[in-house]
């Protein structure tokens, strides 16, 4: 069944930002790391927190107990939950504001999915589990808001291939296609009310912000405590260097299987694209894909 949405708190809310990689991870810690300047109560950090997080995540692949590391990140969750209650005891009773970022682990780790980077033959499998989070959340009583990063299809792919070169398009658009359904499952199983999505574009407009900053922490829509952050993340208001005419060219023209096939001979023995190594056919896999995630993660009208 759905793993319905119970717990609910004005003052201690945690926000994990999901989605497969080129979505908008670095623009969100951008964007959390100006919210923690401008209010440093509000926005925090903890990076041992998105460790054990990480942890869990990787728990299966790592060969080592995954009922056990579900449990840490429970008891992870719960020493937050202490931590507070002792520091509003010795404040007369005070209840602190907070919102905890769990995309914080170290290393550049920005839990997105995949989220192994550029390492190993299993960097596919490398991702976390939105819905296992959200049970350790529901059990230990703390507050879970999940923000959904979605993004043109055509961008992610230069992004991570163009750009930071992860990999291959052809095997990149088939990894992120993967764990895009692999989201999508999760976020599935879980509560609606878990769950809103930002789309890269968006980022930055204040629309979307005014729609949901008291959804993410009442404080943060406080006399629009939000607009001081959409600096840091104006960047994503634009599209990648492609521009819009490649995006409508390869809209307009069916791709076929030969295309696919010619590009990955073409690519096979360089580590170094363009965005012309970005067959429509794999973007076109890649579209259908997180088109299965949008409509699960009900994004309709989020655009």
């Amino acid at each position: 069944g759905i793993l319905p949405k119970r717990t609910t708190s004005p003052s201690l809310r945690f926000v994990f930002f999901a989605g497969i990689e080129g979505t908008g991870h670095h623009a969100a810690r951008a964007l959390f790391s100006a919210c923690a300047e401008a209010d440093a109560q509000l926005c925090v950090a903890r990076p041992e927190l998105s460790e054990t997080l990480r942890a869990d995540a990787f728990a299966v692949l790592w060969g080592t107990n995954a009922t056990l590391a579900r449990a840490r990140l429970v008891a992870a969750f719960g020493a937050v939950v202490r931590e507070d209650a002792k520091a509003s005891e010795e404040h007369d009773g005070a209840v602190a504001e907070k919102l905890i970022f769990l995309n914080s682990a170290p290393e550049e780790q920005f839990l997105s999915y995949p989220g192994g980077g550029t390492g190993g033959k299993d960097r596919a499998l490398r991702h976390p589990n939105v819905l296992a989070l959200a049970t350790a959340a529901e059990t230990a009583g703390v507050d879970l808001r999940v923000v959904v990063l979605d993004r043109d299809a055509r961008d992610v792919l230069i992004s991570t291939t163009v750009h930071r070169h992860f990999d291959a398009p052809p095997r990149q658009a088939l990894v992120l296609g993967d764990n895009a359904a692999v989201l999508a499952a999760q976020l599935g199983a879980i509560d609606a009310a878990f769950a809103a999505c930002l789309p890269y574009a968006r980022m930055a407009d204040a629309a979307w912000w005014r729609g949901h900053a008291a959804w993410l922490h009442p404080r943060l829509a406080a006399d629009e405590r939000w607009r001081p952050l959409l600096a840091s993340v104006r960047g994503a208001s634009s599209s990648s260097s492609t521009g819009s005419d490649s995006n409508a060219s390869d809209a307009a023209r069916r791709p076929t299987p030969r295309d696919g096939l010619a590009a990955s001979r073409e690519l096979r023995n360089t580590k170094s694209y363009t965005p012309a190594a970005i067959a429509p056919i794999f973007v076109q896999h890649l579209d259908a894909m997180l088109g299965v995630l949008r409509r699960t993660a009900r994004c309709r009208g989020e655009g």
